[in-house]
């Protein structure tokens, strides 16, 4: 039967007239399992494959702020609230993407906080494991509050994306990178001058005793 005159009704295949129906279920299982009733022309299973390259490129965009209380004689840095505001157009799942941004940013306070590249006298890094350095738990992250401007894209379906996210104001490539710039410009602009020369040598004394 051509195609033209077949069509799919609630998930039932039917022709234009209605005469001849087939739920989609059963046709899958003559399929898979009654593949000896197919004819020989015809290749068994229910499979197909479509590829989809969209012609124009969307991308997401959010703000993130973060408000921190830091120890002007230690330079340990409280994160006091954390709120993102996200623009990933047509969200799928809300679970999914609420998981994915507040991932990412828990990886960025991690950066911020918890890490860094250390070199010895030969160039070489020092940390490299997890064993070097921490990694953030449920105590270091605060409550993130999330709020969504849901604006489709014109790409197919209105998506932007989530994980590849991006604030142009923190020219960062995605969100894992917001709250490393944001909470270290937010130390920084925080910290006196000479308290950050306080906490800059504590550093090195620290590493001067690790090593």
């Amino acid at each position: 039967m051509p195609v033209g005159e077949l069509t799919i009704v609630n998930s039932v295949i039917q022709t234009i007239d209605r005469a001849k129906t087939l739920p989609i279920r059963e046709m899958a299982e003559r399929s898979y399992f009654s593949a000896k009733n197919i004819p020989p022309e015809l290749n068994p299973g229910f499979e197909v494959t479509s590829f989809y390259d969209p012609k124009f490129g969307s991308f997401a965009g959010g703000a993130h702020i973060a408000v921190v209380d830091v120890d002007a004689q230690t330079g340990e840095v409280n994160i006091v609230r954390y709120v993102a505001a996200e623009d990933v157009g047509t969200i799928i799942n809300p679970a999914v993407v609420e998981g994915q941004i507040i991932g990412g940013i828990a990886q960025g306070i991690g950066e911020a906080l918890l890490e860094e590249l250390v070199y010895d006298e030969a160039g070489q890094p020092r940390t490299v494991t997890l064993a070097d350095y921490l990694v953030p738990s449920a105590l270091e992250i605060p409550r993130i509050e999330l709020h969504h401007a849901n604006t489709p894209s014109a790409a197919l379906g209105g998506f932007k994306g989530c994980g590849e996210a991006r604030s142009s104001a923190l020219s960062a490539p995605s969100p894992a990178r917001w709250p490393t710039h944001l909470i270290a410009a937010a130390a920084t602009f925080t910290i006196p001058g000479d308290a950050r020369a306080r906490a800059e040598g504590i550093r090195h004394t620290a590493e001067r005793n690790v090593s």
